[in-house]
């Protein structure tokens, strides 16, 4: 197993074993309300952070595909234009 592996690896475990943690001392209630909709949910206030951050996460990782997806079209319309 090389360096980066198991270092990848050890990284994953502390993620994990943070996210437990967490995970355990938030298991309090909280009222989830989307105002202006009639919805109110009853859910551990981990579960709120979580979906939160998860939310994130996809969303960033939308812009960023877009973003790619953008330039690596400019570059190959350029990279046609270029050999004409």
């Amino acid at each position: 197993m090389t360096f980066k592996r198991a270092l990848f690896w050890l990284v994953g475990a502390l993620v994990i074993a943070l996210t437990i943690l967490i995970a355990v001392a938030n298991r309090e209630l909280v009222v989830f309300r989307l105002t202006p909709l009639p919805v109110e949910l009853e859910l551990p206030l981990y579960a709120v952070v979580f979906a939160c951050l998860l939310i994130g996460v996809l969303m960033g990782w939308l812009f960023a595909a877009v973003s790619h997806f953008c330039r690596k079209r400019k570059a190959k319309a350029m990279a046609a234009e270029t050999s004409r």
